[in-house]
């Protein structure tokens, strides 16, 4: 009746990688802002690179929606492994040009990146739903999903550590090792040889969704109460994390924190959360509660922002800092795959890639929106600030930042989102009723 495949596992390593990589390539520049910004020669070089990749994964997003479906699993996979190798290779050559023509060709190397981005991240739940069964799905789902923070963590540890000034070999090395990781994917994603197992792996894994008709789909998500409350707040809960991504090396650094502890504290939240992710998957697998795993821990992400917003703000307090990160990743990062399998919950039939996918994609604008708007609110530093901050060196011309105003504005945002959907969201499990009904006319 059902079967489960080997193969399973390799379909799972490929898209892990996918995101591994694609996210490595999104975030290479956020840990060393400053040095990015001198060698590229614009002040802004480094958010642009950050943004360019959300603006970009906008329209491509739009086409994911129906891409993911239309095309599978394989198709997806080595097409997205392609662009995502032509994309480093692009930033990789850049690195020997000068002038303008250097920034330019890096940032066009991140637009292809980022135009698959949508794609791979839609494949998450597409896999997990399409080739594990009930008891292996949402860990196979927090693994594909968690595999595009990894990749946050492990940049944020390795870019510090290869780049220590403007020079061109630093860059070179970092341009070259995703470009080398990205080659090992694409080599790997030849491997996929099928979009679906012969035999599904569960009722709701025989392909039994709608995934023919869009406009039917579109219609079930926009008009499902509970899905738009879900898609909001998920929706800014990730375009937060993104924005914190961004603005966490600079609001460090300007407190005078070291590189060491910046990269302890990027790569530490995101392997908090992967802890987090994991005991939390292992539960909801056996438990079946989303709900409820998702109200804990969006409350709990909104009670750790608290301290973690104080925190960041003060100088000679590195403990305390890393302490409130870990935290704050640990339930924050939790939230994330489960959120996702909660979207394909409460609007089944509708393909495992639309409703999920449109978290991701709102997640891109709000992310967009949060970045422009902390952005704004950064004002010129304190003479205290300028004496310490670790920034960047003195020879180089490169204007410092305060970001307290704009850490009051990112808190008070998670703590609204956590009310918001914690209060509101109340969520029916239209696929779990929908195996337990087609397992009971089969017996």
């Amino acid at each position: 009746m059902f079967r489960v495949y080997t193969q399973r596992w390799l379909v799972l390593l490929v898209v892990c990688l996918l995101n591994f990589s694609n996210a490595m390539t999104w975030i290479t520049f956020a840990p060393i802002s400053y040095y990015t910004n001198s060698f590229y020669g614009d002040r802004n070089a480094a958010t642009l690179l950050n943004v360019i990749f959300m603006a970009v994964s906008i329209p491509c997003g739009i086409v994911a929606f129906w891409g993911v479906d239309r095309f599978g699993i394989r198709v997806v996979c080595i097409a997205g492994a392609v662009f995502n190798f032509l994309g480093n290779l692009i930033r990789f050559s850049a690195v020997f040009l000068s002038g303008p023509a250097r920034f330019w060709l890096t940032l066009f190397g991140q637009a292809l990146a980022a135009s698959i981005q949508p794609f791979v991240m839609y494949l998450t739940t597409k896999t997990a739903a399409i080739w594990f069964p009930n008891s292996e799905r949402v860990t196979a789902n927090t693994l594909a999903a968690l595999s595009n923070s990894l990749g946050v963590a492990t940049m944020y540890s390795i870019s510090p550590l290869v780049v220590n000034s403007n020079s061109k070999v630093d860059f070179m090395i970092l341009n070259g090792l995703t470009s080398l990781l990205t080659l090992i994917t694409l080599i790997l994603s030849f491997g996929v040889t099928r979009t679906a197992p012969k035999t599904p792996p569960s009722a709701s894994g025989d392909g039994s969704t709608d995934a023919g008709d869009f406009k039917k789909s579109l219609k079930t998500l926009i008009t499902d109460k509970n899905f738009i409350i879900l898609n909001m707040a998920v929706g800014s809960g990730v375009g937060l994390f993104n924005c914190l991504f961004n603005n966490l090396q600079p609001t460090l650094c300007s407190q005078g924190y070291d590189v060491t502890i910046i990269s302890l504290c990027g790569s530490g939240m995101i392997v908090a959360g992967l802890v987090g992710s994991a005991i939390t998957g292992v539960i909801v697998d056996r438990t079946k509660r989303f709900n409820e795993a998702y109200k804990l821990c969006l409350s709990m992400t909104a009670i750790c922002t608290i301290p973690m917003s104080l925190f960041v703000l003060r100088e000679n307090q590195p403990a305390l800092v890393m302490l409130s990160i870990f935290c704050f990743g640990f339930f924050g990062l939790a939230t994330y795959p489960v959120s996702l399998e909660l979207a394909v919950e409460c609007t089944f039939p509708v393909p495992e890639a639309f409703s999920s996918g449109c978290l991701i994609f709102f997640g891109q604008i709000f992310g967009i929106i949060y970045i422009i708007a902390t952005s704004l609110l950064t004002t010129a530093p304190t003479d205290q600030m300028r004496a310490h901050q670790t920034c960047t060196r003195v020879d180089l011309d490169v204007e410092i930042l305060q970001w307290n105003t704009a850490q009051y504005l990112w808190m008070g945002s998670i703590i609204a989102t956590a009310l918001f959907s914690v209060v509101l969201f109340t969520p029916k499990y239209q696929r779990m009723e929908h195996e337990k009904e087609k397992t009971q006319d089969l017996s």
